[in-house]
């Protein structure tokens, strides 16, 4: 959602991701633009090794971002078993600013982010909050100077070990097949695909799980037999440093600027 710089796109360009977005609601999105009529010719659609065994529907604690976002949006909660009656309605994203305690302003950090917003709120769209901590990097800017290398390593390791688990054959065969629906989409459209793997902080890589790595490999290898695909791997890139992030594998607005700088030089535009 956040590893691009719009404006600093070599090409005109619009970012259209949301919070945790899986395969499902990429493709309900690129739909959406599609009948839409904008006239594209690059899409540049980000993934994570683990993103064939993601189903943001099936994730217990990502249930409120269907509630709070996605089935407001698009009146879809995929595999979501809750009733519909515990779903919000309204008309797009609103913020939610009015409804967050004011000292969350003031305690401002990553683990009362996390639990604050992602399970109390559920949703992560206040534009002042989120611009000034993509912006900033508060956690890691501030506070890792307080953290030794052996618990950066370790903090790392916990936040991977949360997507490492991810194996889900099921799941993979769905979004196997979403996939391909986007790519055909994309393809009948004479759109270019690129696919890329965004970069992570090396406390996150090198406790990343290679077998869900080769997995994500062995799909994608697979299409590109039948598609004309460009594939952007920046996942455990040496350019990018610790002060490029904003916590262990996401890019704060300095890492974002890095990101886009990279995809200029290295998509076949």
């Amino acid at each position: 959602m956040r590893g691009v710089v719009e404006e600093e796109v070599e090409q005109s360009a619009l970012k259209f991701a949301l919070p945790s977005q899986d395969l499902y609601y990429e493709y309900l999105i690129l739909k959406d633009i599609i009948e839409s009529g904008v006239k594209i010719k690059y899409y540049i659609l980000g993934l994570a090794y683990y993103s064939f065994d993601w189903d943001l529907s099936l994730t217990r604690q990502e249930v409120s971002r269907i509630k709070n976002v996605y089935y407001p949006i698009f009146k879809d909660s995929h595999n979501s078993e809750l009733e519909k009656n515990e779903f919000y309605y309204f008309q797009g994203i609103h913020s939610i600013k009015d409804r967050m305690d004011p000292l969350i302003f003031e305690i401002f950090g990553r683990d009362v982010f996390e639990i604050y917003l992602e399970e109390y709120i559920g949703v992560n769209l206040t534009p002042d909050f989120n611009d000034e901590f993509w912006n900033t990097g508060t956690y890691l800017k501030e506070h890792m100077g307080d953290i030794d290398e052996r618990n950066r390593d370790l903090l790392g390791k916990q936040r991977a070990d949360f997507h490492n688990k991810l194996n889900y054959p099921l799941s993979r065969i769905e979004n196997k097949n979403i996939l391909r629906r986007i790519l055909k989409i994309l393809e009948e459209h004479n759109i270019k695909i690129i696919l890329t793997v965004f970069p992570t902080t090396k406390y996150y890589s090198e406790n990343f799980n290679k077998d869900t790595k080769k997995r994500f490999y062995d799909i994608i290898n697979e299409f590109s037999k039948e598609f004309s695909i460009q594939v952007i791997d920046v996942f455990d890139s040496e350019e990018f440093e610790i002060s490029d992030f904003v916590d262990w594998d996401h890019l704060n607005k300095i890492g974002a600027a890095k990101m886009t700088k990279k995809l200029n030089e290295l998509v076949n535009w």
